[in-house]
């Protein structure tokens, strides 16, 4: 029975719980979605809605490690029930509440967790031999229906497969707390005020403008989706107005009507923000172009004059597609989800060569 497991964490961020000799488990490559929303930190496993990651069993046979099961949890991970599981054998008295055999005169009990699709699994026994005063366990780990037993394992054992799993969730929120913290620094610069108007700028890959608008948000815009963050980066939750409604855009700060009242924003807070579109995706080419132009600056109206409509596409096709929603099978410019995606892409820049056509032709 001594098997003698321990933890290791490797330096790639493998988590495994091994004899060193005949098994071998390894959870790695983790990520959270959380239960309030996509962007909150975490701070412990309470904030985990979904936890994905690998998990791998190994059994070392024919002088090799041979994998025996392996799957990337996602909807029913166990990992965490795993974690409770060892916490309660640890912190309860098995003699109060587990079977007992009167003949072996050993007291049984079996915590069983699986997933109802083929993902992680596990089942944690523990006896007590009542005459011997003898104390152990056993395990299962796998996935699907293969799984690696171990008949027999010591506490020490269990102490290590716990600091193991405790430390790959302690990971995880780590990892994904990190990830979420740099999204907010790199967001930062994603938004601009200008021309009374707020301005979402794509950025490079160090975060910085590239001097391309994506998309553009007009007063009296509404939003489906508005995020942003109070002036702490490291904020835990970030504040959500869905259906706030712009009023004004200068010096990179906005102010919306929400729910709740008129709200002052940094442009620097916002995290998430996507247009409510409402009936644009049922309008023709001349109504796009027609509300189009009356939401462009003197400056964009000068634009509108003076560039070629090929040139005026590089400058706001993704505006435009935006705005009104042009990839929504909804429109009739664009096919539906039978045609492929450079299909659709091809068609929705056509759209939008129309659109400032149409524009230069009849409102300029």
């Amino acid at each position: 029975m001594n098997h003698n497991f321990c933890f290791v964490r490797t330096s790639d961020n493998q988590f495994i719980w091994t004899d060193h000799q005949n098994y071998k488990f390894v959870w790695e490559n983790p990520f959270i979605g959380t239960k309030l929303h996509m962007n909150m930190l975490v701070n412990s496993e309470k904030d985990i809605l979904y936890h994905y990651y690998d998990f791998t069993a190994y059994q070392f046979l024919d002088s090799d490690w041979k994998k025996i099961a392996s799957v990337r949890a996602y909807d029913f991970p166990c990992v965490e029930c795993l974690s409770e599981a060892i916490y309660d054998f640890m912190k309860t008295d098995i003699t109060d509440y587990a079977e007992y055999d009167k003949k072996t005169k050993i007291y049984h009990e079996m915590l069983y967790n699986r997933s109802p699709w083929e993902e992680d699994i596990y089942k944690l026994e523990r006896y007590f031999h009542t005459e011997l005063l003898q104390e152990w366990y056993a395990i299962s780990l796998g996935a699907g229906k293969k799984s690696v037993a171990i008949p027999k394992i010591n506490f020490n054992d269990l102490l290590e497969l716990q600091d193991c799993v405790n430390s790959f969730i302690a990971y995880s929120c780590e990892l994904h707390n990190k990830q979420k913290i740099h999204a907010r620094e790199f967001n930062k610069k994603k938004y601009i005020c200008k021309n009374h108007k707020l301005y979402v700028q794509e950025l490079d890959k160090n975060g910085n403008p590239t001097g391309h608008y994506e998309q553009a948000f007009c007063i009296g815009d509404k939003f489906s989706s508005f995020d942003a963050f109070p002036d702490d980066t490291y904020a835990k939750n970030c504040l959500e107005y869905d259906g706030a409604i712009l009023l004004q855009a200068e010096n990179n700060c906005i102010i919306i009507d929400t729910y709740e009242g008129k709200k002052n924003i940094s442009v620097q807070n916002i995290q998430d923000i996507f247009n409510d579109f409402d009936d644009k995706v049922t309008w023709n080419v001349l109504q796009m172009a027609q509300e189009f132009h009356k939401t462009l600056s003197e400056s964009e109206l000068a634009e509108f004059q003076e560039k070629s409509v090929e040139s005026l596409v590089k400058i706001y096709a993704d505006m435009i597609i935006e705005r009104y929603a042009i990839y929504r099978s909804e429109h009739e410019l664009v096919g539906g989800y039978e045609f492929s995606h450079k299909e659709r892409e091809k068609m929705a820049f056509s759209a939008v060569e129309k659109i400032i056509s149409e524009i230069k032709e009849k409102f300029l």
